[in-house]
């Protein structure tokens, strides 16, 4: 990330990943983690997870009341 980005200007992040190609999106007012099908994006203390399944699209919109940790799960 640039140490003197513009306030409004979305930073986009991707990696290669065995499931797809990985996707993070870091603007001032939010965060969006997109890999495959799934994005998961947080904004003004929502989460609001997404998923593209077959024709239909579920969306699941989740108030925040304190900490979100995102990790990473490990191949066993």
């Amino acid at each position: 990330m640039a140490p003197f980005r513009d306030a409004l200007a979305d930073e986009v992040m991707t990696s290669p990943t065995s499931a797809g190609t990985l996707s993070l999106e870091v603007a001032p007012r939010h965060v969006v983690v997109a890999l495959a099908d799934v994005q998961l994006a947080v904004s003004e203390g929502l989460l609001t997870i997404t998923r593209a399944a077959r024709r239909r699209v579920r969306r699941v919109v989740r108030p925040i009341g304190s900490r979100l940790i995102v990790a990473r799960g490990l191949p066993s």
